[in-house]
């Protein structure tokens, strides 16, 4: 599993390269998609811990979130924040002036009420945070929050959103000239990614006069504060547009994504088997450098065999291609 990560970076950039597209030319200060291993502390993996270094470390989740037509969707793994103790933060280029985007995917497995996500200035302090999202309610049904930097924070309204749903979350930060005016704002979705920004936030914009504005924003952080907190984050992005967070993916809709192609046996050793494709008439196969290793012809048929005896241990893409468009999926040979 060492070539993991670049697995994963190679996953993605066939994707925008060959499939769907990113709306203009997308540039990111952080693209953050835990493409590490498992169990893995994320301080072993870019991070830093601002707060209990080492105390039930935030780790690397077993699974990832997937979020149909967001870029960052099913890449990798995912942070897990399921106690108290030690916090983490990650650092950016620091940015001053105009708008910072933060999207990210989270899952709430269990509702605790208070702030798991925030952002400092260029090194993360252990107590200006600003832009603090929270999570609120009690059994299976609770409430995103947000606050400039209070701890008390404006709670959605209307239909309550539920453990075990992933959730797009895009956390706005707006730099104002006048003093302590800076802004916050929250979009939340659960369905389908708008290709512009909303004018309507589903939280804010916020401001807080007792709050201080800050110098810049130039980290973000993950907070862990209670044994019954479950929550995983996962494809943080960052940018000053819309278009380059939230990045929603243009182009003709994949034909096979209604088909649910099937993989099987997984891991495979020596056939693999590729079903419920009535649509496919190419098949291929890449390895973790990008090198086509297979390419198999298919004629309407819904099932295909292919032998992968001879290609050696590890993870591999394999591309569905249609008249319409392609879809990318991953599978390991054992």
């Amino acid at each position: 599993m060492k070539n993991y990560l670049y697995f994963m970076r190679l996953s993605v950039s066939i994707l925008v390269a060959l499939h769907l597209s990113a709306a203009g030319n997308c540039q990111t200060l952080l693209n953050e998609n835990f493409s590490y291993p498992s169990g893995t502390c994320l301080t072993a993996n870019g991070w830093n811990a601002h707060s209990s270094p080492g105390v039930n470390a935030v780790v690397v989740s077993s699974q990832g979130l997937a979020f149909q037509g967001y870029p960052s969707s099913d890449i990798g793994l995912a942070a897990l924040l399921a106690n108290t103790g030690e916090d983490v933060n990650k650092s950016f280029s620091p940015v001053s002036t105009g708008v910072l985007y933060f999207s990210f995917l989270v899952k709430v497995n269990a509702i605790t009420n208070d702030y798991f996500f925030n952002l400092g200035g260029t090194t993360m302090g252990t107590t200006t945070y600003r832009g603090k999202v929270f999570t609120d309610g009690t059994g299976n049904n609770f409430n995103f929050g947000l606050s400039l930097g209070s701890n008390t924070p404006v709670l959605t309204t209307g239909e309550p959103y539920v453990n075990g749903t992933v959730y797009l979350v895009v956390l706005k930060y707006s730099f104002i000239p006048d003093p302590s005016n800076d802004q916050v704002s929250l979009f939340v979705f659960s369905g389908t990614i708008p290709g512009a920004e909303p004018v309507t936030p589903t939280i804010g914009p916020l401001i807080d006069a007792n709050v201080a504005d800050v110098n810049n924003i130039g980290t973000l952080a993950l907070r862990q504060y209670s044994a019954a907190q479950n929550i995983l984050v996962d494809g943080i992005r960052v940018a000053t547009k819309w278009a380059d967070a939230v990045g929603v993916l243009t182009g003709k809709e994949d034909p096979l994504m209604s088909n649910n192609p099937v993989l099987y046996p997984v891991p495979v050793k020596e056939e693999l088997i590729v079903s419920n494709i009535p649509n496919v008439n190419m098949i291929e196969i890449f390895d973790f450098k990008g090198r086509k290793v297979i390419s198999v012809k298919t004629e309407a048929t819904d099932i295909v065999k292919i032998p992968v005896n001879n290609l050696s241990p590890g993870l591999y893409l394999i591309r569905l291609r249609t008249s319409e468009g392609i879809k990318i999926m991953r599978f390991v040979k054992s």
